[in-house]
């Protein structure tokens, strides 16, 4: 059950509102469960990842500047166990995609300006800022 609401929250990401619907009304085998509201809410996000073994979906938000109050680049972190938001982490700049490595009790996302952030998972802060030296940025899970 936890799968279909994260693939019917990806999906909702990816397609937008064809496959929207109201909640408990099921749109092309697909049921909306619940909503998670997000402080500040979401204007422009990328690529995300579900920690299955720590119950727990990572979202890399881009934030929005032309809003107030200000929403800034962000890894959303949602409790996927009590289906509620647990709080953001604020990132130096816009990310282009997040992946965890829980072993080491770390998110490593990818940023616009070609460095990576390491967040510790445990604390949710930066513990380092890593240069690419790079113009562009792409990263895949090993």
């Amino acid at each position: 059950m936890r799968a279909t609401k994260l693939l019917s929250l990806s999906l909702s990401a990816f397609l937008g509102p064809v496959v929207l619907a109201q909640q408990g009304q099921p749109i092309a085998g697909y049921k909306l469960l619940s909503t998670i509201n997000v402080p500040g809410s979401l204007a422009g996000f990328d690529i995300s990842w579900v920690d299955s073994g720590n119950a727990r979906y990572y979202l890399a938000d881009r934030g929005n500047a032309t809003v107030t109050p200000v929403v800034p680049p962000r890894i959303v972190v949602i409790d996927t166990l009590n289906d509620q938001y647990l709080t953001s982490i604020v990132l130096p700049n816009a990310p282009n995609g997040v992946v965890a490595v829980p072993r080491a009790h770390e998110l490593w996302a990818g940023l616009n300006d070609s460095t990576v952030a390491v967040i510790n998972t445990d604390t949710n802060t930066i513990t380092h800022v890593i240069s690419t030296g790079g113009k562009g940025l792409a990263a895949t899970p090993a």
